[in-house]
Protein backbone atom coordinates (compact mmCIF):
# COMPACT_ATOMS: atom_id res chain seq x y z
CA UNK A 1 0.00 0.00 0.00
CA UNK A 2 1.50 3.32 -1.07
CA UNK A 3 1.52 6.34 1.20
CA UNK A 4 3.31 7.70 4.24
CA UNK A 5 3.40 5.75 7.47
CA UNK A 6 1.83 6.83 10.76
CA UNK A 7 5.15 8.14 12.06
CA UNK A 8 5.79 10.07 8.85
CA UNK A 9 2.27 11.50 8.80
CA UNK A 10 2.50 12.71 12.40
CA UNK A 11 5.88 14.30 11.70
CA UNK A 12 4.45 16.09 8.62
CA UNK A 13 1.46 17.40 10.57
CA UNK A 14 3.50 18.60 13.54
CA UNK A 15 3.83 22.09 11.99
CA UNK A 16 0.05 22.56 11.82
CA UNK A 17 -2.00 24.02 14.67
CA UNK A 18 -2.39 21.12 17.09
CA UNK A 19 -3.91 20.51 20.51
CA UNK A 20 -1.90 17.34 21.08
CA UNK A 21 -0.86 13.99 19.65
CA UNK A 22 0.39 10.56 20.69
CA UNK A 23 3.86 10.69 19.06
CA UNK A 24 5.63 10.18 22.39
CA UNK A 25 3.18 7.61 23.79
CA UNK A 26 3.78 3.86 23.75
CA UNK A 27 0.47 3.01 22.10
CA UNK A 28 0.32 -0.07 19.89
CA UNK A 29 -1.82 -0.09 16.78
CA UNK A 30 -3.43 3.35 17.05
CA UNK A 31 -2.13 6.92 16.91
CA UNK A 32 -4.08 10.05 17.85
CA UNK A 33 -3.89 13.68 16.68
CA UNK A 34 -6.18 16.45 17.93
CA UNK A 35 -6.52 19.72 15.99
CA UNK A 36 -8.31 23.02 16.66
CA UNK A 37 -10.50 24.62 14.00
CA UNK A 38 -8.60 26.30 11.13
CA UNK A 39 -9.29 27.62 7.62
CA UNK A 40 -7.68 26.17 4.48
CA UNK A 41 -7.82 26.95 0.77
CA UNK A 42 -7.32 24.00 -1.59
CA UNK A 43 -5.11 21.97 0.75
CA UNK A 44 -4.10 18.45 -0.24
CA UNK A 45 -3.52 15.75 2.37
CA UNK A 46 -1.34 13.07 0.76
CA UNK A 47 -2.20 9.38 0.69
CA UNK A 48 -1.27 7.32 3.75
CA UNK A 49 -0.49 3.64 4.11
CA UNK A 50 -3.10 3.46 6.90
CA UNK A 51 -6.77 4.41 7.25
CA UNK A 52 -7.56 7.67 9.04
CA UNK A 53 -10.80 8.16 10.95
CA UNK A 54 -11.63 11.73 11.95
CA UNK A 55 -14.37 12.93 14.28
CA UNK A 56 -15.62 16.52 14.38
CA UNK A 57 -15.42 18.14 17.81
CA UNK A 58 -17.12 21.36 16.65
CA UNK A 59 -19.32 22.53 13.78
CA UNK A 60 -18.50 24.43 10.59
CA UNK A 61 -20.64 26.27 8.05
CA UNK A 62 -18.82 24.84 5.01
CA UNK A 63 -16.27 22.11 4.28
CA UNK A 64 -15.20 20.84 0.84
CA UNK A 65 -13.68 17.37 0.44
CA UNK A 66 -12.59 15.58 -2.73
CA UNK A 67 -11.39 12.01 -2.43
CA UNK A 68 -11.56 8.78 -4.41
CA UNK A 69 -13.31 10.43 -7.35
CA UNK A 70 -16.08 11.84 -5.12
CA UNK A 71 -16.78 15.39 -3.95
CA UNK A 72 -18.56 16.26 -0.73
CA UNK A 73 -19.59 19.85 0.07
CA UNK A 74 -21.65 20.59 3.18
CA UNK A 75 -21.62 22.02 6.65
CA UNK A 76 -19.95 19.88 9.32
CA UNK A 77 -21.54 19.02 12.65
CA UNK A 78 -19.94 17.96 15.91
CA UNK A 79 -19.99 14.18 16.23
CA UNK A 80 -19.73 13.44 12.49
CA UNK A 81 -17.02 11.04 11.39
CA UNK A 82 -15.02 10.85 8.16
CA UNK A 83 -13.28 7.65 7.00
CA UNK A 84 -10.27 8.10 4.73
CA UNK A 85 -9.11 4.72 3.37
CA UNK A 86 -5.42 3.93 3.01
CA UNK A 87 -3.92 4.98 -0.32
CA UNK A 88 -6.29 7.90 -0.96
CA UNK A 89 -5.32 11.57 -0.91
CA UNK A 90 -7.87 14.26 0.00
CA UNK A 91 -8.34 17.87 -1.10
CA UNK A 92 -9.80 20.19 1.55
CA UNK A 93 -11.20 23.71 1.48
CA UNK A 94 -13.25 25.78 3.91
CA UNK A 95 -13.37 26.01 7.68
CA UNK A 96 -12.06 22.74 9.07
CA UNK A 97 -13.77 22.19 12.44
CA UNK A 98 -11.90 21.14 15.55
CA UNK A 99 -11.41 17.41 15.18
CA UNK A 100 -9.56 14.33 16.36
CA UNK A 101 -7.77 11.89 14.02
CA UNK A 102 -7.48 8.19 14.83
CA UNK A 103 -4.82 6.45 12.73
CA UNK A 104 -5.10 2.68 12.54
CA UNK A 105 -1.90 0.68 11.97
CA UNK A 106 -2.10 -1.66 8.94
CA UNK A 107 -0.46 -4.50 10.92
CA UNK A 108 -3.17 -4.35 13.59
CA UNK A 109 -5.92 -4.23 10.98
CA UNK A 110 -4.44 -7.28 9.27
CA UNK A 111 -3.99 -9.16 12.55
CA UNK A 112 -7.60 -8.55 13.53
CA UNK A 113 -8.69 -9.60 10.03
CA UNK A 114 -6.88 -12.91 10.50
CA UNK A 115 -8.52 -13.34 13.89
CA UNK A 116 -11.95 -12.83 12.34
CA UNK A 117 -11.26 -15.49 9.74
CA UNK A 118 -10.72 -13.04 6.90
CA UNK A 119 -7.44 -14.46 5.69
CA UNK A 120 -4.72 -11.83 6.01
CA UNK A 121 -1.58 -10.86 4.11
CA UNK A 122 -3.68 -9.00 1.60
CA UNK A 123 -4.99 -5.49 1.06
CA UNK A 124 -7.91 -4.57 3.30
CA UNK A 125 -10.14 -2.01 1.60
CA UNK A 126 -12.35 0.23 3.72
CA UNK A 127 -15.23 2.34 2.45
CA UNK A 128 -14.61 6.00 1.65
CA UNK A 129 -17.10 7.82 3.91
CA UNK A 130 -18.10 11.46 4.40
CA UNK A 131 -20.15 12.83 7.35
CA UNK A 132 -20.91 9.48 9.02
CA UNK A 133 -23.11 9.34 12.12
CA UNK A 134 -21.54 6.46 14.02
CA UNK A 135 -22.09 6.39 17.82
CA UNK A 136 -19.36 3.81 18.43
CA UNK A 137 -16.74 5.82 16.54
CA UNK A 138 -17.80 8.87 18.52
CA UNK A 139 -17.35 7.05 21.86
CA UNK A 140 -13.96 5.62 20.85
CA UNK A 141 -12.81 9.09 19.78
CA UNK A 142 -13.96 10.55 23.10
CA UNK A 143 -11.88 7.97 25.00
CA UNK A 144 -8.86 8.69 22.81
CA UNK A 145 -9.24 12.42 23.39
CA UNK A 146 -9.54 11.96 27.15
CA UNK A 147 -6.45 9.74 27.34
CA UNK A 148 -4.49 12.15 25.18
CA UNK A 149 -5.11 14.84 27.81
CA UNK A 150 -3.88 12.62 30.66
CA UNK A 151 -0.31 11.89 31.71
CA UNK A 152 1.30 8.76 30.31
CA UNK A 153 0.91 5.65 32.48
CA UNK A 154 1.51 1.90 31.93
CA UNK A 155 -2.20 1.25 32.50
CA UNK A 156 -2.98 3.75 29.76
CA UNK A 157 -0.87 1.77 27.30
CA UNK A 158 -2.97 -1.34 27.98
CA UNK A 159 -6.19 0.65 27.67
CA UNK A 160 -5.19 2.14 24.33
CA UNK A 161 -4.15 -1.29 23.09
CA UNK A 162 -7.73 -2.43 23.64
CA UNK A 163 -9.10 0.77 22.04
CA UNK A 164 -7.01 0.13 18.94
CA UNK A 165 -8.31 -3.43 18.75
CA UNK A 166 -11.91 -2.26 19.22
CA UNK A 167 -11.47 0.31 16.47
CA UNK A 168 -9.99 -2.27 14.08
CA UNK A 169 -12.80 -4.75 14.76
CA UNK A 170 -15.45 -2.08 14.22
CA UNK A 171 -13.89 -0.88 10.96
CA UNK A 172 -13.71 -4.42 9.57
CA UNK A 173 -17.21 -5.28 10.68
CA UNK A 174 -18.87 -2.09 9.45
CA UNK A 175 -16.77 -0.54 6.69
CA UNK A 176 -14.71 -3.30 5.03
CA UNK A 177 -15.25 -3.74 1.29
CA UNK A 178 -13.37 -7.04 0.97
CA UNK A 179 -15.44 -10.23 1.36
CA UNK A 180 -15.12 -12.56 4.35
CA UNK A 181 -13.15 -15.75 3.87
CA UNK A 182 -13.87 -19.13 5.44
CA UNK A 183 -12.48 -19.35 8.99
CA UNK A 184 -10.15 -22.21 9.95
CA UNK A 185 -11.78 -25.57 10.54
CA UNK A 186 -12.89 -26.80 13.95
CA UNK A 187 -10.17 -29.46 13.80
CA UNK A 188 -7.46 -26.82 13.40
CA UNK A 189 -8.95 -24.72 16.21
CA UNK A 190 -9.12 -27.71 18.56
CA UNK A 191 -5.47 -28.55 17.91
CA UNK A 192 -4.47 -24.93 18.58
CA UNK A 193 -6.28 -24.92 21.93
CA UNK A 194 -4.65 -28.24 22.84
CA UNK A 195 -1.20 -26.77 22.21
CA UNK A 196 -1.99 -23.85 24.49
CA UNK A 197 -3.32 -26.15 27.25
CA UNK A 198 -0.18 -28.28 27.10
CA UNK A 199 1.95 -25.16 27.36
CA UNK A 200 -0.01 -23.94 30.40
CA UNK A 201 0.44 -27.31 32.09
CA UNK A 202 4.18 -27.36 31.32
CA UNK A 203 4.74 -23.86 32.79
CA UNK A 204 2.82 -23.82 36.11
CA UNK A 205 4.92 -21.09 37.71
CA UNK A 206 4.98 -18.68 34.75
CA UNK A 207 2.92 -15.51 34.55
CA UNK A 208 1.59 -16.35 31.09
CA UNK A 209 0.29 -13.62 28.79
CA UNK A 210 -2.34 -13.86 26.07
CA UNK A 211 0.15 -13.04 23.32
CA UNK A 212 2.47 -15.86 24.46
CA UNK A 213 -0.34 -18.43 24.48
CA UNK A 214 -1.58 -17.29 21.06
CA UNK A 215 1.93 -17.67 19.64
CA UNK A 216 2.16 -21.22 20.98
CA UNK A 217 -1.26 -22.05 19.53
CA UNK A 218 -0.28 -20.80 16.07
CA UNK A 219 -3.28 -18.43 15.87
CA UNK A 220 -3.59 -14.66 16.11
CA UNK A 221 -4.41 -13.53 19.65
CA UNK A 222 -7.90 -12.42 18.60
CA UNK A 223 -8.79 -15.69 16.91
CA UNK A 224 -7.15 -17.67 19.72
CA UNK A 225 -9.21 -15.88 22.39
CA UNK A 226 -12.38 -16.60 20.49
CA UNK A 227 -11.81 -20.31 19.80
CA UNK A 228 -10.44 -20.91 23.32
CA UNK A 229 -13.65 -19.56 24.83
CA UNK A 230 -15.75 -21.54 22.35
CA UNK A 231 -14.04 -24.78 23.42
CA UNK A 232 -13.68 -24.19 27.17
CA UNK A 233 -16.34 -21.61 28.02
CA UNK A 234 -13.86 -19.15 29.54
CA UNK A 235 -11.12 -16.80 28.42
CA UNK A 236 -7.49 -18.00 28.28
CA UNK A 237 -6.42 -15.68 31.12
CA UNK A 238 -9.30 -16.84 33.34
CA UNK A 239 -8.36 -20.45 32.64
CA UNK A 240 -4.71 -19.78 33.52
CA UNK A 241 -5.62 -18.14 36.81
CA UNK A 242 -8.06 -20.87 37.78
CA UNK A 243 -5.36 -23.43 37.02
CA UNK A 244 -3.01 -21.55 39.34
CA UNK A 245 -5.60 -21.53 42.12
CA UNK A 246 -6.25 -25.27 41.67
CA UNK A 247 -2.53 -26.00 41.96
CA UNK A 248 -2.25 -23.74 45.00
CA UNK A 249 -5.09 -25.61 46.72
CA UNK A 250 -3.25 -28.88 46.18
CA UNK A 251 -0.05 -27.42 47.66
CA UNK A 252 -1.95 -26.05 50.66
CA UNK A 253 -3.44 -29.49 51.31
CA UNK A 254 0.06 -31.01 51.25
CA UNK A 255 1.32 -28.26 53.60
CA UNK A 256 4.93 -28.45 52.39
CA UNK A 257 5.48 -24.72 51.75
CA UNK A 258 4.44 -21.44 53.41
CA UNK A 259 1.87 -19.24 51.68
CA UNK A 260 4.47 -16.82 50.31
CA UNK A 261 6.35 -19.60 48.52
CA UNK A 262 3.13 -21.18 47.25
CA UNK A 263 2.17 -17.83 45.74
CA UNK A 264 5.44 -17.62 43.81
CA UNK A 265 5.37 -21.30 42.83
CA UNK A 266 2.02 -20.94 41.05
CA UNK A 267 2.91 -17.70 39.26
CA UNK A 268 1.61 -14.85 41.43
CA UNK A 269 3.77 -11.77 42.02
CA UNK A 270 3.50 -11.93 45.81
CA UNK A 271 1.44 -13.33 48.68
CA UNK A 272 -0.87 -10.29 48.79
CA UNK A 273 -1.87 -10.69 45.14
CA UNK A 274 -2.28 -14.43 45.63
CA UNK A 275 -4.56 -13.90 48.64
CA UNK A 276 -6.78 -11.42 46.76
CA UNK A 277 -7.22 -13.66 43.74
CA UNK A 278 -7.72 -16.80 45.88
CA UNK A 279 -10.50 -15.07 47.78
CA UNK A 280 -12.06 -13.87 44.53
CA UNK A 281 -12.21 -17.42 43.14
CA UNK A 282 -12.89 -19.40 46.34
CA UNK A 283 -14.79 -16.94 48.51
CA UNK A 284 -12.26 -17.38 51.36
CA UNK A 285 -8.60 -16.74 52.06
CA UNK A 286 -5.82 -19.32 51.65
CA UNK A 287 -5.52 -19.39 55.45
CA UNK A 288 -9.21 -20.26 55.82
CA UNK A 289 -8.83 -23.00 53.23
CA UNK A 290 -5.74 -24.34 55.04
CA UNK A 291 -7.55 -24.54 58.37
CA UNK A 292 -10.18 -26.78 56.80
CA UNK A 293 -8.17 -28.89 54.36
CA UNK A 294 -4.43 -28.88 55.14
CA UNK A 295 -3.03 -32.15 56.40
CA UNK A 296 -0.97 -30.24 58.95
CA UNK A 297 0.03 -26.71 59.81
CA UNK A 298 1.89 -24.94 56.98
CA UNK A 299 5.57 -24.10 57.65
CA UNK A 300 6.40 -20.47 58.37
Amino acid sequence: MNGSTIAQAQAELHARPMVGNSRLRVWEGVAIDEFPAYRVEDMTAPARDHPVITLCLSSSSFVYQARGGRIHESRASAGEATIIPAGQSTRWSGMIPAHICMRLAPDLLNEVSVGLGDGGDRSIDLANQFAVADPLLRHLAEICRLELSRESHPAQDLLMDSIGTSLAVHMLRTYALTPRMTPPSTKISRAAVRRALDYIEDHPGRALRLHELATVSGLSRFHFSRVFKEHLGQSPITYVERSRIARAKHMIREAQLPFAQIALAVGFADQSHFTRRFRWHEGRTPADFAREHARRRLPR
